[in-house]
């Protein structure tokens, strides 16, 4: 049986080994190296099928003794730790509720009192602001929001978040995610309207992630 494998020409490295290498990434291969220096089959039986991409390993070492390369890498630290920041916030960090001493009818009563309060205080129009008038979709936002900010931390964990540098959009997703379950299990008279509410939402974030992306 004969061999089918042509040997790797020296001084090359693949395009797999060099992914392998430290911080080097797609984005990074395509910013400091551009295309391959050779593109060929390494294996004779394997003609037609995906071609071997090859580098110069001298290019490869040139980069990584450049500044530009160490700057971009510095970057791209400070990014992925970033990044880590706020998974943890997201995915980690303590949610506290309260307010679980709180009847249900007492938690509408107090919702419907913030949201009066603030339409007031900014000039808006309350009327049809009431239990009976508002739509059942329209309340269980109103005491949804109320009990999120009123009696979670989310608002601070929100701020948190918005110190970091970026758009972490999947982030706040994530914990609001995160906060809607604890606050089902903190009041379980309420765990469907959470469900709903959470649904809502995310349809909401489905949209307008198709509108900025037309």
């Amino acid at each position: 049986m004969t061999n089918s494998h042509k040997k790797q020409p020296p001084g090359m490295i693949s395009l797999r080994m060099l992914r392998q290498r430290p911080d080097w990434t797609d984005t990074g291969i395509k910013i400091f190296l551009g295309k391959p220096d050779i593109v060929t089959h390494l294996r004779e039986d394997n003609v037609g099928g995906p071609m071997t991409h090859l580098f110069a390993e001298e290019r490869i070492q040139a980069v990584e003794q450049s500044d530009a390369w160490r700057k971009w890498v510095s970057r791209a630290e400070q990014r992925r730790k970033r990044w880590l920041r706020r998974q943890w916030i997201a995915t980690k960090a303590p949610i506290y509720v309260g307010g679980e001493e709180q009847s249900v009818v007492i938690l509408v009563q107090e919702a419907m009192r913030s949201v009066i309060d603030h339409r007031t205080q900014n000039g808006l129009s309350v009327e049809g602001f009431t239990v009976s008038q508002l739509p059942a979709a329209d309340l269980e936002r109103i005491l949804t929001n109320y009990i999120r900010h009123r009696y979670t931390n989310y608002d601070q964990l929100v701020e948190k978040l918005d110190q970091q540098p970026g758009d972490p959009l999947e982030s706040y997703i994530l914990l609001r995610r995160r906060v809607l379950k604890a606050m089902s299990q903190a009041f379980p008279d309420l765990r469907e309207v959470f469900k709903r509410q959470l649904a809502a939402r995310e349809r909401w974030d489905v949209e307008k992630a198709d509108r900025l992306a037309a």
